[in-house]
């Protein structure tokens, strides 16, 4: 969708995202990943063509930089369109260097500083949307929580016959063991050597999203440390069903984090098998 575009099914709010972004290569780019997601995008290039679209079409989401100039007060540039907007969450996306707890305080949705990651921008848009799971998206929804309970179990077997034959899995770069995986028996091994490196890896606090196409899961990992402790890392995944069979996998986490955690947990490796 672009700038005037009022196309839309009835209901279908919730899933109409409003970019407000001046930098038009990557307002292009966050419309085309949003719908690729199965949002409905809507784009404006300044406040007034924002303020425009907010009076003339409702909203689930708004998306926005802060097209100021960098002098004096950051937040007052968006002030109106939040005003203007609400009830409608307004997440802001900037390079400015703000306090999250002053934009949350001010009632914006959530401050999130560039470069971003845009699978965790989905993510969150996501969680702050909470659209309600339709019938057929709670069956997902039991798909997914079957999904986390099988890697806790380390049961292979049922972690693939919960997907289907042609499966994709992406972690992308730079996390560690990233990759692209096709085909079931191709992501178990996969799966099954991975979590070597994971020993005694549990998942739980596992919630499930809608998006417009799929469910996106946030969860926590815990796995127990060299010093007795647990290492502890939450991250998201989000799916992609054919029917009730997972057909797409894509892992969001903190890879810097990860990779500091696996390599403490290797630097003590020695000592604890010399035990």
């Amino acid at each position: 969708m672009k700038q005037g575009d009022t196309s839309m099914p009835d209901g279908g709010r919730q899933r109409r995202i409003l970019v407000v972004e001046d930098d038009d290569d990557l307002r292009e780019t966050l419309s085309i990943v949003l719908e690729d997601y199965g949002y409905s995008v809507v784009t404006a290039s300044s406040i007034d063509v924002a303020l425009a679209e907010v009076d003339r079409q409702a909203f689930g989401f708004i998306l926005s930089d802060l097209l100021a100039s960098g002098k004096g007060d950051l937040l007052q540039s968006v002030d109106q369109l939040r005003e203007r907007a609400f009830p409608t969450p307004v997440g802001i996306v900037t390079g400015w260097r703000l306090s999250e707890s002053d934009v949350v305080h001010r009632g914006f949705a959530w401050l999130m500083d560039k470069p971003f990651d845009v699978d965790r921008l989905v993510t969150e848009i996501a969680a702050r949307l909470e659209t309600p799971l339709t019938g057929g998206e709670q069956r997902q929804a039991e798909v997914v929580h079957a999904y986390f309970a099988a890697l806790s179990a380390r049961d292979w077997d049922a972690l693939a016959a919960l997907c289907t034959e042609d499966v994709v899995y992406v972690l992308p770069s730079p996390a560690p063991f990233a990759g692209e995986v096709r085909g079931k028996q191709a992501f178990r091994r996969y799966t099954e050597d991975t979590y070597q490196h994971f020993p005694g890896a549990r998942f739980d606090e596992v919630r499930a999203y809608a998006l417009p196409a799929g469910l996106v899961a946030r969860y926590v990992g815990r796995w127990p440390s060299a010093e007795g402790g647990l290492h502890q890392q939450a991250g998201a995944v989000v799916f992609r069903f054919e029917g009730e069979r997972i057909k797409q996998i894509g892992i969001r986490l903190n890879a810097q984090q990860l990779r500091a955690l696996l390599a403490a947990s290797e630097e003590r490796a020695p000592d604890v098998e010399g035990a």
